[in-house]
């Protein structure tokens, strides 16, 4: 891994995890740190001046202001050649980083490498997979091959796929399905990869609650169609 590497990481409110996630992440790579503090109201912001390499404020709240928050500060701030996202409350572990970049290679094409919980021995919420079962089926018939994980936060990209990214704008913020069907569309290479994850090890998700479940799987819903009506025009 070369020093154009980067990790990272979005969080929110994740004091009691992200000290360790990121210390297990030093046990397994050099690169560049970065976590994207989203708008936290606990010690977040200070534990990854700790121990992060650099530390920036999404400006709103919510997982894909920050995402894209990240890339475009490293686009506008580092050499960044390629990069893995993972989670702040320790689902993702970090020894599977190395593969993630040896999938990811060094082509300059887009590309997205990502850990799939398919066939991994993974347990997943089960009101959730309902919908992302139904959202996998669409993007597998839009992508013209099986995808299963359509909901995983744990992946690689190249700064093709990076500078791609950052244009993609959908109006309710979500980024599983839709980002998929956004990669597909725009001529990323997306490769799925069997790994095993962790239940989080603190703090609560933010699709907790089954009216929160289904507002989730709405806006993913909404996402998909106005994406769908953009790519029709």
């Amino acid at each position: 891994m070369g020093n154009n590497d980067w990790i990272l990481i979005p969080a929110h409110n994740e004091s009691a995890s992200l000290r360790s996630v990121i210390c297990e992440i030093r046990r397994q790579t050099h690169c560049q740190i970065l976590v994207v503090n989203s708008c936290s109201t606990d010690d977040t912001a200070t534990i990854a001046k700790q121990y992060a390499d650099c530390v920036v404020s999404a400006g709103k709240i919510g997982y894909w202001n920050a995402i894209q928050c990240g890339y475009q500060y490293l686009l506008e701030h580092s050499r960044v050649e390629r990069l893995v996202q993972l989670d702040a409350d320790g689902q993702h572990e970090a020894l599977h980083i190395p593969r993630l970049f040896f999938h990811l290679g060094y082509e300059p094409t887009p590309i997205w490498v990502w850990g799939s919980r398919y066939q991994s021995g993974s347990v997943s919420d089960g009101a959730l997979s309902i919908g992302q079962h139904i959202f996998s089926r669409f993007a597998s018939r839009y992508a013209a091959k099986p995808l299963y994980d359509v909901s995983s936060g744990f992946w690689a990209v190249n700064k093709s796929t990076i500078e791609a990214f950052v244009q993609y704008k959908p109006s309710n913020h979500t980024a599983d399905v839709v980002l998929r069907l956004f990669a597909i569309k725009h001529g990323v290479r997306c490769v799925e990869i069997p790994m095993a994850m962790n239940p989080r090890l603190t703090g609560e998700s933010m699709h907790a609650g089954m009216i929160n479940r289904v507002r989730y799987l709405r806006s993913v819903a909404l996402d998909a169609y106005g994406l769908h009506k953009q790519c029709s025009r």
